[in-house]
């Protein structure tokens, strides 16, 4: 028999001897090797990577502002490239996607961006397209090291680590693209301490949890330098219902609870 409390029933228990014993088999997730894929005329080949089964494999190389997008043949059993697009130096830096959305930015160029992708399937069209990009405020010279997508899309978190700051975007439900929010920082974190180091959101993004590796540490005085800490933020949601007959195009007012 399989047991029972398992979500995935991966155990079972086989009679196979005359005295009462019983052997247990069990299956295993092992990964095997398939091939190596590689790019001539390359700096940092893989510098952040994805995979979607719709898209296929996304392969940055930062240095050279490039992202690649393969595609694996079955009966060939070749990736081969099916389309690459190219930036500025740093673009590939970072690659998120939920969805059919693909968040890429270049946080390091003359001028910082992160760009937001559609991935297009139809008979006629199978490609990244572009939907929006997203420069850096004035005076943010590190803008998109880490971003986080949560999972419904509706809000995207893009860092500038030296400013210690993390930029909430959330998509407009008119126009579709993200339109900045808020910034969120921390009174507890020093200047200089990297703060956005690290990015990651829950499916609704209601939940955010940053890194900020350089924040010092010095509870009695003796200056740990390169502590580091994290932060969490949680957003307040309320559910809200409006009646069935409200024109989409009317706004509705709400009494928000305090």
């Amino acid at each position: 028999p399989l047991l029972n409390s398992e979500f995935v029933k991966n155990k079972v228990w086989v009679d196979t001897d005359t005295d009462g014993s019983w052997t247990v088999y069990r299956k295993s997730l092992n990964y095997a090797y398939d091939s190596e894929v590689t790019k001539t005329s390359s700096s940092t080949f893989g510098s952040a990577v994805a995979y979607d089964e719709a898209l296929g494999y996304l392969v940055s190389d930062s240095v050279l502002g490039k992202v690649y997008r393969y595609t694996y043949n079955a009966l060939t059993q070749i990736y081969s490239i099916a389309q690459t697009i190219t930036k500025d130096a740093s673009f590939g830096s970072t690659v998120v996607y939920s969805n059919n959305t693909y968040v890429i930015s270049e946080p390091t160029s003359g001028t910082p961006k992160v760009y937001v992708y559609k991935l297009e399937k139809t008979i006629l069209v199978n490609e990244l397209v572009l939907d929006q990009t997203i420069a850096a405020p004035v005076g943010v010279a590190n803008w998109g090291s880490a971003v986080a997508l949560s999972g419904d899309e509706n809000w995207l978190y893009i860092s500038a680590i030296e400013d210690d700051l993390i930029y909430v975007y959330v998509k407009s439900q008119l126009t579709d693209q993200y339109v900045l929010h808020t910034t969120l920082s921390s009174v507890d974190i020093d200047a200089g301490s990297s703060l956005g180091y690290s990015i990651a959101t829950t499916y609704y993004g209601e939940t955010v949890i940053a890194g900020a590796p350089n924040q010092a540490y010095d509870p009695l005085g003796t200056n740990l330098a390169n502590w580091g800490s994290v932060v969490v933020w949680d957003r307040i949601t309320q559910n809200l219902e409006t009646p069935y007959n409200s024109s989409p195009y009317v706004p509705v007012l709400f009494t928000l609870v305090s």
